[in-house]
């Protein structure tokens, strides 16, 4: 949800607030546990344009290839693409992780940037 109440689209809006969530507020439960419960949390951008999409939870070490979306902060596309909200690139498409039986979005190599956000 947008300020307001309203939804928008990811790929429909021109400008992105940080989402508001630090280390504190990381999901503890199976898949965490599962990944011997090690979590950090990312903040995303577009590889092409540099702007920020969203912060995402990380369970495990690893490179990250898909994003599960219970996982993401802050939800704001309906579409079947991820889509950079400034340059249009597609970063990745949305499906289901079979192994899990989890929605995710696949990540296309290359395509988002990711930083490490330090707790306050």
């Amino acid at each position: 949800m947008v300020r307001g109440g309203s939804a928008k689209p990811l790929c429909g809006s021109s400008i992105l607030p940080r989402a508001s969530m630090d280390k504190s507020q990381l999901k503890n439960d199976k898949y965490r546990k599962s990944r011997g419960g090690y979590s950090r949390l990312l903040s995303l951008n577009c590889t092409k344009c540099d702007t920020y999409l969203f912060n995402y939870q990380k369970d495990g070490p690893g490179i990250l290839k898909r994003l599960y979306l219970d996982r993401i902060s802050d939800l704001r596309y309906v579409n079947k693409e991820l889509v950079c909200p400034k340059c249009k690139e597609v970063l990745g498409v949305k499906g289901v992780y079979k192994k899990e039986s989890r929605p995710a979005i696949r990540l296309f190599a290359g395509s988002i940037s990711k930083k490490i956000v330090k707790s306050k």
